[in-house]
């Protein structure tokens, strides 16, 4: 599906608004990202999934894209 997405977007310049939870298709097909949170009711994050990766300092962000669960946090 990510080779799809990205062939498509690079042969018919279609632009794709794509949800997911899925990192490696996050990080394979995306030019930018939002981050939502509900308890914010909004953009927490938006940009490079590999910069808000490495160099995040939201804590919900830095867990998301480091799979960190509120138990290895602790």
């Amino acid at each position: 599906m990510d080779q799809t997405i990205m062939d498509l977007s690079k042969n018919l310049g279609i632009t794709f608004v794509i949800v997911s939870h899925e990192l490696a298709s996050i990080y394979a097909i995306a030019d930018k990202v939002i981050m939502l949170d509900k308890c914010a009711k909004g953009i927490i994050a938006e940009g490079d999934s590999k910069v808000l990766r490495d160099i995040s300092t939201d804590p919900r962000v830095h867990q998301f894209f480091n799979r960190i669960t509120t138990k290895d946090a602790a």
